[in-house]
């Protein structure tokens, strides 16, 4: 997996180096991962019940912001890796 952490020229230039050097079977089931990860969080059954979950904790009738609601990128990539 490779993943940019520090916005630099730098670090940028490793990330695609990684990127480019991975053999086709690995980039193709990183591609099958990410899809996967894509049609699930981002399906409509997806989308409704993060809604909801946001209105319970809106209107209060819940204590915890809903996880649904945090994003972290370095969570959302490795899942998707």
């Amino acid at each position: 997996m490779w993943v940019v952490v520090e916005p630099t020229p730098e670090a940028l230039a490793v990330a695609l180096s990684d990127a480019v050097d991975l053999i086709a079977a690995d980039r193709h089931a990183m591609g099958l991962k990410g899809r996967e990860y894509v049609r699930t969080a981002f399906s409509w059954d997806g989308i409704g019940s993060m809604t909801t979950q946001l209105y319970d904790w809106v209107l209060d009738l819940t204590s915890s912001v809903p996880q649904s609601c945090l994003y972290d990128v370095r969570n959302s990539l490795s899942k998707a890796l």
